[in-house]
């Protein structure tokens, strides 16, 4: 088994590197997953890794539409969706990884919802942020997450796809239903830090996440 992760392997020359060395070797046959952002698949890679039949894409996908392309900067939506779908055509592996965090916590049943149309039978998983100033557990208005964990309870994601979605829902929706004081230091030092990446990026929080600006 190999799993490579990051930086972003689909671009890395050391990644396609191993690929030819294993060709030529002719030691393909193994459990090969790659965790992408999604964004680019040149034809090269493409040739090179069609000849590693047990290939499974793992698309980190953190918030439906801008809400990841604002998280994730540098992400096109539509792209990362289309070369979802490109690579299940191509007969690979395609399973997606979601990360709840502030950007995405009072709308994550908008992507529960999107993966529900798009991705029934694919795999998806979950994993905490446990960073205190991203952290899903920490959001200025409960109310809008309490709304929104309900919503993803109502999903096929929730009830289908593995105990890691179910158990992060259920865990950050009992969190909030306790009404817990929000920590204003944490959410100061992540307002901070955002506005920082918004002048770096010259974006703008309100365009993206309104309720959260």
């Amino acid at each position: 088994q190999v799993y490579f992760q990051g930086g972003e392997p689909t671009i890395m020359p050391e990644v396609r590197t191993f690929m030819r060395q294993c060709i030529e070797k002719n030691k393909t046959d193994f459990d090969l997953t790659m965790c992408t952002n999604g964004v680019k698949f040149s034809d090269e890679f493409l040739d090179l890794v069609k000849q590693f039949p047990r290939t499974n894409f793992s698309f980190s996908i953190d918030g439906y539409d801008k809400i990841n392309d604002y998280w994730r900067s540098g992400s096109k939506w539509n792209k990362v969706i289309a070369n979802a779908h490109r690579l299940q055509s191509l007969g690979f592996s395609v399973s997606i990884n979601t990360v709840p965090g502030i950007y995405n916590v009072t709308n994550m049943h908008l992507l529960f919802e999107f993966l529900d149309r798009e991705f029934p039978f694919t795999a998806i998983y979950m994993q905490i942020n446990y960073l205190k100033w991203q952290s899903a557990y920490n959001h200025p208005y409960p109310d809008l997450v309490v709304d929104s964990m309900l919503r993803c309870q109502q999903t096929s994601v929730y009830h289908s796809n593995g105990k890691s979605c179910r158990s992060s829902i259920d865990s950050i929706l009992q969190h909030y239903r306790n009404s817990p004081e929000c920590n204003l230091k944490d959410l100061e030092d992540f307002f901070t830090y955002n506005d920082k990446l918004d002048h770096v990026r010259n974006t703008k929080l309100a365009d993206f996440i309104p309720e959260l600006d």
